[in-house]
């Protein structure tokens, strides 16, 4: 899962500045690139999705295409029938307007045999809806499906602390039809709140860590979880340059502000699987 981009935080900044709405943000991110075991807390039907990472196969041809790993399904080598890919939870709280979006290729084999994949979501594993998307040809070149544009999901997967994706395959026997997926990105637009106790504002809250200011301005984090690898803190002020630059090894964190001119900062809170973007007030 990548972080967000320095681009994605300059559109923050702007955001910040004009005090208007957000612009979508990136919830979470996936690229296969990590490991060639499934990503945590995903789940593949036994023998069918694989994580790919032969280099003629890479992603490639499209904004943002990380190449190395992808993860594809067969129909020569997958059981026919259902097989099922299903994401961990992705949190959307303080989000609507959630879109998708994922680099593929589709192979000319693969439709030839009549295999397909369809897209489904759920916000409590019980219900799944499925989504409506214009797949892309059949030509076995990679693209971001849906003509290159993001996929709306309904109201429902709004702020809710746990949205998973489920990719379905309906196999087909066939010679040597895949389809792949990479990139694969949900983003929402920020639901803001204020907190007017310590003045923050809140444009990227996943539920990874917490960001306050004291009356003495000091500025606290604390992570929700015990840490599994050091945490990277960023502050920056409204032009996007950088004021301060820590690491949290432990839960939590207090950085002194009173050295900050008062106003307006941005506190990036991240590590390799998380992202958090929050805008403070030193008074």
């Amino acid at each position: 899962m990548k972080k967000i981009s320095i681009t994605t935080l300059l559109l923050l900044l702007s955001v910040c500045a004009s005090y208007q709405a957000s612009a979508q943000i990136t919830l979470y991110t996936q690229n296969f690139d990590s490991t060639l075991a499934l990503p945590t807390g995903w789940y593949a039907t036994p023998n069918s999705w694989y994580i790919d990472s032969s280099s003629g196969n890479a992603s490639s041809g499209y904004t943002g295409a990380s190449g190395l790993n992808n993860i594809v399904v067969k129909d020569s080598t997958t059981t026919p029938g259902i097989d099922t890919l299903i994401t961990s939870g992705i949190s959307t709280l303080g989000f609507d307007s959630i879109t998708v979006e994922w680099g593929n290729r589709f192979s000319k084999h693969f439709a030839d045999s009549g295999s397909s994949v369809s897209l489904y979501w759920t916000v409590n594993d019980t219900t799944w809806t499925n989504v409506v998307f214009t797949e892309d040809s059949n030509n076995s070149t990679w693209e971001l499906d849906n003509a290159a544009t993001p996929i709306l999901l309904p109201s429902g997967a709004a702020n809710h602390a746990s949205l998973r994706l489920m990719y379905i395959a309906d196999i087909h026997f066939g010679p040597s039809g895949t389809y792949r997926i990479d990139d694969l990105t949900v983003a929402g637009d920020s639901l803001h709140s204020t907190d007017t106790t310590t003045g923050i504002i809140n444009i990227v809250d996943n539920g990874f860590a917490r960001v306050y200011v004291n009356s003495n301005s000091n500025i606290n984090i604390s992570a929700t979880q015990p840490l599994s690898e050091a945490v990277n803190i960023d502050i920056y002020d409204l032009t996007g340059r950088l004021i301060t630059k820590r690491n949290m090894d432990s839960q939590n964190i207090t950085i002194n502000g009173g050295d900050l001119s008062k106003g307006m900062y941005l506190v990036k809170v991240s590590d390799h699987n998380n992202s958090l973007v929050t805008k403070i007030l030193i008074k």
